[in-house]
């Protein structure tokens, strides 16, 4: 028998990395870093921090509220209260100007189309002028006038029980209502309140003389309008008005009639000014 003799196979080691080879290499490494940082930096967003952000926005907001407020007139009565107080279910706190009875100076168109703005806040849009829910047995029929609360008059289920009442200017030219209430109280209110307890009404029929806080009268309708705008080129008054559905004295804005539409409805249309020019 032959004998074979298997010599171990050798595996060849990893030639070593020589050592001038490896310091070159960390050298160059360390070099990179630092030229990458000083021509490279590596930019870092902050964390948001909500404390510092939300005292920004109510800087911001003091500084807005007393921008506001300076820009008011000294004089101006006003009071901070949610519409709740007037029977709303509001739950935004905001300053309210309270509108007031009084005798002014000349006006202006201007000086209405502001102050319309402002009512416009005050008796607002969708809410109903009444005092359905409110105690008004120690009230004064100025401060009565002023309620609105967010639940309609219902005149088929409650008749007017809870209708304001206001007698203005107008009540000379409307000798047939003992007590001027719903869209005819309404728009002597707020005629009153642009102009003035004192200012003179003029009675007149021609449209093209309307002008901005004018009152329209429906006659046959009996129904009561304050114009707030007109657009000559189209013929087209915008107004606000009350119970307009002649059941729930609700306050609108914003209502267009044109011409064409204001004379196809029932009845003569007369229109009333407090401008004295």
């Amino acid at each position: 028998m032959s004998n074979h003799f298997h010599s171990p196979v050798r595996r060849k080691k990893k030639p070593a990395v020589p050592l001038p080879l490896l310091l070159f290499v960390l050298v160059g490494f360390a070099a990179g870093i630092v030229v990458s940082q000083l021509f490279f930096p590596r930019v870092v967003t902050p964390a948001a921090d909500s404390t510092s952000s939300s005292a920004s926005e109510s800087a911001s907001e003091a500084s807005a509220l007393v921008a506001d407020r300076a820009a008011e007139p000294a004089d101006a009565s006003a009071e901070t209260e949610t519409t709740a107080s007037l029977g709303t279910s509001a739950i935004v706190q905001r300053e309210i100007r309270t509108p007031t009875l009084e005798t002014l100076d000349e006006i202006t168109e201007d000086h209405v189309f502001e102050q319309l703005a402002l009512l416009s806040d005050y008796f607002a849009d969708g809410s109903y002028w009444n005092h359905y829910g409110i105690d008004v047995s120690s009230m004064s029929d100025a401060e009565q006038a002023m309620c609105v609360t967010d639940t309609p008059c219902a005149h088929s289920a409650n008749g007017y029980e809870y209708c304001n009442v206001y007698n203005g200017a107008m009540v000379e030219y409307f000798p047939q209502y003992q007590y001027e209430t719903q869209c005819l109280g309404y728009a002597s209110l707020i005629s009153d309140l642009l102009f003035g307890t004192d200012a003179p009404v003029t009675e007149f029929y021609d449209f093209d003389s309307l002008r901005i806080g004018d009152h329209v009268r429906l006659v046959g309708n009996e129904h009561s309008m304050i114009v707030t705008d007109i657009d000559w080129e189209t013929g087209t008054l915008t107004v606000t008005e009350v119970n307009a559905d002649y059941e729930n004295c609700e306050i609108s804005w914003g209502r267009t009639i044109t011409r064409d539409e204001l004379y196809t409805m029932e009845g003569d249309v007369r229109f009333y000014t407090r401008y004295s020019d």
